[in-house]
């Protein structure tokens, strides 16, 4: 009896100590290497190690694109399969799973409108104990300067520039601006260079962004993203040249290098005494605007209401009484905006015949846009010459408004409100609209 009991215990441990032996044997590991000069790859399946994977999908990968600046895109185990997907402005993602449909179409799902480069699968399902590869760890950009090249030339300033290598593999570019010309901007378009030690250019490229920026306004940390450069590259980089290559106004006016716009702000951000004539790289005072020049908003005066001509004498009929005259036409046209005090969500109505009209489609406008809660809130109402414009500025729960003549006037109305109400001023303009008279 104790021989037996000796016996069945010798093959319990056998089984113990032979199972785990066995189950690691089996821990195949895949990798893709890609360049981001061309999205040249490389692969290697079936490796021992993450180490030795990820050496034979770059060499693979270098050896396919002739030079020596691959990197590896993904190591895949316990995943079967890896994919990568790239698109026409530089970016890349991956994707893994246990098939090549699985991993391709995360790779997919990752970047909308990708195209893949490579989809690969290790012969055998990995170890699903096996340890995760190690994070990604981006080799930090050294940006010791930034320059705003056309700082005195064009009708926005860059006031402070950030660049960061990020652990998804890309790179994220923060610029922080504010609008130093005459009337709102609605458009602005940036190029970067990114300098060596010699002032030569290692990367450069383009950003856009659209919004309502309004003059003397901060827009904080704005920021572009891409595929990270190869870390030859990121290593030559020293300095950024920032650049602002076009500008469209609120009234469709571009501007570009060269051409002039009035300035009324300092690039510092305080309001100038009187406005500047910026003429290609040439500062003047304004003059008076001619063609070509982006002119400083006027009030528009409202035609004179024509006087009602005299009543005649009044004829009554069978008891019934009445009368008549000459009707006279009316200039005045009317605005308001709603706002939903939750979301910020607004909607605005200008030019509209009557004060009702305004105020209905300025809430069905701001509704619209609340998914049917329909909470939306009437906070200013405009009309007539004196109350052209109106403006409303948010931080949080506190707002201001203002409503004048004089657009300027009313941006600075209403974020003296906002202010006195204990909101900070920073990009604070949530509606700024006018009436055409």
């Amino acid at each position: 009896m104790i021989r037996r009991v000796a016996l069945c215990l010798v093959v319990v441990l056998f089984v113990l100590t032979a199972t785990p032996s066995s189950v690691l044997a089996a821990r195949p590991v895949g990798a893709i290497a890609i360049s981001l000069q061309d999205f040249s790859w490389g692969f290697s399946v079936d490796d021992p190690d993450t180490t030795t994977a990820s050496r034979n999908a770059v060499t693979a990968c270098n050896n396919a694109s002739g030079r020596s600046d691959c990197i590896v895109a993904i190591v895949f185990s316990p995943s079967r399969c890896g994919s990568v997907v790239a698109d026409s402005t530089g970016q890349w993602r991956w994707g893994v799973g246990q098939t090549e449909a699985e991993a391709t179409g995360n790779a997919i799902n990752a970047l909308p409108g990708g195209n893949v480069l490579k989809t690969v699968c290790n012969t055998a399902v990995a170890d699903t104990t096996a340890p995760t590869p190690a994070p990604f760890v981006p080799e930090p950009i050294h940006i010791s300067t930034y320059r705003d090249v056309t700082k005195q030339t064009a009708p926005v300033v860059i006031y402070k520039e950030s660049t960061e290598s990020k652990s998804d593999r890309t790179y994220a570019e923060c610029i922080s601006f504010r609008n130093i010309a005459d009337r709102p901007i609605v458009a602005v378009r940036f190029e970067f260079r990114m300098l060596d030690d010699f002032r030569g250019t290692v990367e450069s490229f383009t950003g856009s962004l659209d919004g309502t920026f309004t003059q003397g306004i901060n827009i904080d940390d704005k920021c572009f993203s891409g595929a990270l450069w190869a870390v030859s590259r990121i290593r030559q980089m020293r300095s950024v040249e920032v650049r602002v290559t076009a500008v469209r106004f609120d009234n469709d006016a571009i501007w570009e290098p060269g051409k002039s716009f009035t300035k009324t702000f300092s690039t510092a951000g305080s309001r100038l005494d009187a406005p500047v004539q910026i003429s290609g790289n040439t500062v003047t005072p304004a003059p008076a605007p001619s063609p070509g020049v982006i002119a400083a908003v006027t009030p528009v005066p409202a035609p004179a209401v024509p006087t009602p001509a005299p009543s005649p004498t009044a004829i009554g009929i069978a008891g019934a009484t009445g009368g008549g005259g000459t009707l006279g036409g009316t200039s005045a046209v009317f605005g308001a905006i709603a706002m939903q005090a939750r979301t910020h969500f607004v909607g605005i109505a200008y030019d509209e015949s009557n004060p009702d009209t305004a105020v209905y489609n300025a809430l069905a406008r701001c509704n619209q846009k609340t998914s049917g809660v329909a909470d939306c809130q009437i906070i200013v109402k405009f009309s007539g010459p004196n109350e052209r414009c109106a403006v409303v500025a948010v931080d949080g729960d506190k707002y201001g408004y203002g409503k004048g003549a004089d657009q300027n006037a009313t941006v600075e109305t209403a974020l003296a409100n906002l202010r006195s109400n204990g909101g900070n001023i920073g990009n604070n303009i949530v509606a700024n609209q006018c009436n055409a008279r």
